[in-house]
């Protein structure tokens, strides 16, 4: 995982190195940086001393890897400040405005939190100041104070602070600062202080927007974003379409699916009737005419009659069950082993399984 770290953090100063351009290289490369040595020691541990003593080490290893000039403290200060007996980094400053390097850099240990931690911290003529810091693993101080500085460098690079950095996935996603496009995740710029929005988008992710207060030193503001997958649309099969229809608009048959079967209802109760009166009063055909011409004998058939009751009786059914199973029209699929109905004008269907 330090491997890892190492790796990102050095791919990052080196495209900041090329987006600087060979004139900004140049110059940074040519720069003299005085290694500040450690404080007097005070009430400072044996084992915290001589961290710092390796952090020290590690940090002049590294400036002179990346092409500084690391100028001797004691000789600066005997040949720029003579008569001066400053200790330690109370001569910074004094150092630099006397034209001995362009740069100071000291590095510390911060032990206060659960993990430990190495600072280093880059101080330029015109008081700029570019701190980075990473997490000490499994004591390895020397990787830890190379990655801090190679986070200083980088800020270095970007120029005056304040600085913005976002960090988060997915990698690639598109950034705007208030409404003008600066870059994808990750992103490292120095940029004004004061009020800014952040907008990050990536297709097939929520976009993510939030207000920034940038501050108004050479300070990092670090912000970690982590977009949402979007929610894909599920399709509607045509059935289901066919039910949320119906269910916003209402029964799509209107009120008139029910004029025909009351029609067949009232057709067989009326020729259910007509044959019981004409039963019942004898009124048939005419069996025997007397001499006047007037019908003396009639009788009933009962095959007409029987004919007659069945058709009522089928009109009469098929109206009731066109009632019943219309009442509950469901156009979804049946899955509760019943049968369902649409039933109107010009459409019957039936679904379902037994």
């Amino acid at each position: 995982m330090r491997s890892a770290r190492t790796f990102i953090t050095a791919a990052i100063t080196s495209a900041l190195l090329l987006c600087a351009g060979t004139p900004s290289l140049a110059r940074a490369q040519s720069q003299r940086v005085i290694v500040v040595p450690l404080p007097a020691m005070t009430q400072m541990a044996s084992n915290q001393h001589a961290a710092e003593v390796a952090a020290l080490a590690a940090l002049t290893d590294a400036l002179s890897m990346q092409g500084l000039e690391v100028v001797d403290f004691q000789a600066a200060r005997a040949k720029r400040l003579p008569g001066d007996r400053c200790e330690d980094r109370g001569c910074a400053t004094r150092l630099l405005r006397a034209g001995a390097a362009e740069l100071t850099a000291t590095a510390e240990l911060d032990d206060t939190t659960a993990v430990a931690k190495v600072r280093v911290r880059l101080l330029a003529r015109d008081a700029h100041a570019y701190e980075g810091e990473a997490e000490i693993d499994s004591g390895d101080v020397r990787g830890a104070t190379t990655r801090a500085l190679l986070e200083a460098r980088a800020l270095q690079l970007l120029g005056p602070g304040p600085w913005l950095r976002v960090d988060g996935t997915p990698e690639g996603a598109q950034l705007e600062l208030d409404e003008r496009p600066v870059g994808t995740v990750p992103y490292r710029a120095a940029v004004t202080p004061g009020p800014h929005r952040l907008r990050v988008k990536a297709n097939g992710y929520l976009t993510s927007e939030q207000e920034l207060d940038v501050p108004a030193a050479d300070r990092k503001l670090d912000v970690r974003v982590a977009l949402s997958p979007a929610q894909l649309e599920t399709p509607v099969a045509p059935s289901a379409q066919g039910a949320v229809a119906v269910n916003q608009s209402g029964d799509p048959r209107g009120p008139g699916w029910v004029i025909l079967p009351i029609a067949l209802g009232v057709s067989g109760v009326a020729i259910a009737s007509a044959t019981t009166v004409r039963l019942l009063t004898g009124s048939g055909y005419c069996a025997h005419a007397d001499a006047a011409g007037r019908c003396a004998v009639r009788r009933t058939s009962v095959a007409p009659s029987v004919a007659y009751y069945a058709v009522s009786g089928a009109l009469i059914g098929a109206a009731v069950i066109w009632l019943v199973l219309g009442s509950h029209t469901d156009t979804g699929a049946a899955s509760d082993g019943s049968m369902h109905a649409d039933i109107g004008f010009g459409t019957v269907s039936l679904s379902g399984s037994l």
